[in-house]
């Protein structure tokens, strides 16, 4: 996800740009034991789905990354020429960052790996040293995060690395302390905290700030949840029953603790929009550990707390990732949900309230679907959708031609 300044950001729908999480469908004895349950799933899924509405999305077209293992993107325009391209992170290898140069109409050139430092996971997008070049933040498992500074034509140089936890799971970028320059928040699930790095303008960072968190953070957003210009955070966190911590910012770049809320068992992903229509910003939080998966929905007050308000079923099981768009234009916020057993993306319309309207699409994508980012790929004004494959080893993209 591209960094937004605050004045920007506050009433975007956004996303975490990565997160951890224990299985992985990753290996020949996994999949031979899951492939009879995907399959009689996935009948039962499409027959319920069709009824849904029209098809909105093309069939995922594929494509390679390296080295293997991809489990995070994003997208911008990194070589200036107007067209979007893509970056994705994978967690096994040194040349873990992939960059997809975009040929316009929402076609990639193929992937060119770069070294960010070490097996990576979350990815954020940025100008860090302020030249008018779009730079990469990677979060690396080895407890560092990664700056790769963009030259401006596509390519990047090798990364600066600093320390932070023993686990970077979820990273996001914004001007926390508004002096104009970017900063990071990272959250580390296993010294359970979020540590805060604020930039120094020249793509550099200061040293970490930690934020003591609920048991295994996963995934983190940012928004303005209160409606007072600084950047809050909300963090999930997988302990006993599946918790929300919220961080209110203040305007120095440091952080309050907020109130924490139930959720269900291992929430993963968390997404931050207006979902129904009252200028409050609120939350959505997939829930993996349940079958079938499930998304909860907080409605925010629009003073930095939040009301538990609907729980919905959004695939077999395996709900990994949640991002946010008006999908078909009508000016109500969907959901793009990543079922990761079922290999493939639920989309369900969203009903202007917090809620779901009846009826479900799916669309396959490559094996081990993991992460799913929103972004108008081909320039015709729809929100299309990538997602990546950590077992087929791919990057899957969606172009949505179902808007009017």
């Amino acid at each position: 996800m591209i960094a937004a300044r605050p004045e920007s950001f506050a009433r975007r729908p956004t996303q975490l740009t990565g997160r951890f999480y224990g299985l992985i469908y990753g290996t020949a004895r996994l999949e031979a034991v899951l492939k009879p349950f995907r399959q009689a799933l996935l009948s039962i899924f499409l027959l319920a789905s069709a009824s849904a509405s029209a098809l909105q999305f093309r069939p995922a077209v594929n494509y390679a990354v390296g080295p293997s293992n991809p489990r995070a993107a994003a997208v911008a325009d990194f070589n200036q020429d107007g067209i979007p391209d893509l970056a994705v992170v994978s967690t096994n290898g040194t040349q873990s960052v992939s960059i997809l140069l975009g040929n316009g109409g929402g076609t990639f050139q193929t992937a060119v790996n770069y070294d960010a430092g070490g097996p990576s996971q979350p990815i954020a997008i940025g100008d860090f040293n302020n030249d008018g070049k779009l730079d990469l933040a990677v979060g690396n498992l080895a407890g560092t995060v990664s700056i790769l500074l963009g030259n401006g034509d596509g390519s990047f140089q090798p990364p600066l690395s600093y320390p932070v936890g023993a686990c970077s799971c979820a990273l996001v970028a914004a001007d926390f302390n508004h002096d104009g320059n970017l900063d990071l928040a990272i959250a580390d699930s296993t010294d359970n905290k979020v540590d805060v790095l604020l930039g120094k303008g020249d793509g550099t960072f200061g040293g970490p700030e930690g934020y003591p968190t609920p048991a295994i953070p996963l995934g983190l957003a940012l928004g303005d949840f209160n409606d007072d210009g600084n950047v809050d955070l909300a963090v999930t966190s997988a302990a006993a029953q599946g918790i929300v911590a919220v961080f209110i910012g203040n305007e120095n770049g440091t952080f309050a603790v907020g109130d924490s809320y139930l959720v269900g068992r291992e929430p993963i992903s968390v997404a931050v929009g207006d979902l129904n229509a009252d200028g409050k910003l609120d939350l959505a939080v997939t829930v993996r550990d349940l079958t079938p998966g499930r998304v909860d929905v907080l409605l925010g007050n629009g003073d930095g707390t939040f009301a538990p308000t609907a729980r919905w079923y959004a695939g077999a099981s395996g709900t990994i990732c949640v991002a946010l768009a008006d999908f078909n234009g009508n000016g109500k916020l969907d959901f793009a949900v990543v079922d990761q057993v079922l290999n493939g993306i639920v989309i369900r319309r969203g009903n202007g309230k917090g809620g779901v309207r009846p009826g479900h699409l799916f669309y396959p994508t490559g094996i081990g679907a993991d992460f799913v980012v929103v972004a108008d790929l081909n320039g015709d004004g729809a929100p299309d959708l990538v997602v990546t494959n950590n077992t087929s080893d791919t990057v899957s993209v969606l172009l949505n031609e179902g808007r009017p």
